[in-house]
């Protein structure tokens, strides 16, 4: 799926459901949409890379794919004013346009403009910024910094397993290490010296 794909998908379900998108709110239901394909298991499929802005999460891509969906006459945009004067771009779905997403994203998609389709630019804006991948950026307090998404996926559950297992640890006994277990394991960290120099070096670069 590519970024041009997204960027239409969201145009869709807006005029599905009768909701305004300008800008602003486009970004942000955008990376909501990754955000909630991460939560729910699967991965982020927008294409856009997140990071943070003062207005929330924003990829430079965006203001690219909107002019070129501009010029294929897939988009139609208006330019309005804000309350305060401000320029607003209001963004639609030609009516030739071909939408071409997977149910899966569809799906994901129709429920987020379900969900915040109707808010207005500055509520889409406090929620990024509670999500976990924000919280993370302003904690760390470093701006432009790339949203880690991975932080939002839920971590699996391994008391289950931990349960199952304590009755045969608890069964082991006394256990003692055996001299020549040293030895191999000091042969194979010399083994990969090398390797693991090399790897720091480059992480490090």
């Amino acid at each position: 799926m590519t970024k041009h794909d997204s960027f239409k998908a969201v145009l869709a379900a807006a005029r599905e459901q009768g909701c305004d998108i300008n800008r602003t709110k486009l970004a942000k239901l955008l990376y909501l949409c990754d955000l909630a394909a991460v939560e729910a298991g699967s991965e982020p499929f927008t294409g856009f890379e997140w990071r943070w802005r003062h207005y929330g999460p924003y990829d430079n891509a965006l203001l690219e794919v909107e002019e070129e969906l501009m010029s294929s006459g897939d988009v139609q945009r208006v330019r309005g004013e804000t309350y305060f004067g401000d320029p607003e771009y209001q963004l639609t779905l030609s009516g030739t346009a071909a939408v071409r997403v997977e149910e899966a994203v569809w799906v994901t998609v129709t429920n987020i403009m379900s969900k915040f389709g109707n808010l207005q630019a500055q509520q889409l804006r406090d929620i990024t910024y509670g999500t976990v991948p924000m919280r993370d950026a302003v904690a760390d307090g470093t701006k432009e910094s790339l949203l880690d998404l991975e932080s939002a996926r839920p971590q699996p559950d391994l008391r289950p397993a931990v349960d199952r297992l304590r009755p045969i640890l608890d069964g082991l006994g006394q256990q003692e290490t055996d001299p020549e277990a040293l030895d191999e394991i000091r042969g194979d960290m010399a083994a990969l010296d090398t390797a693991r120099r090399t790897a720091t070096r480059r992480l490090l670069e």
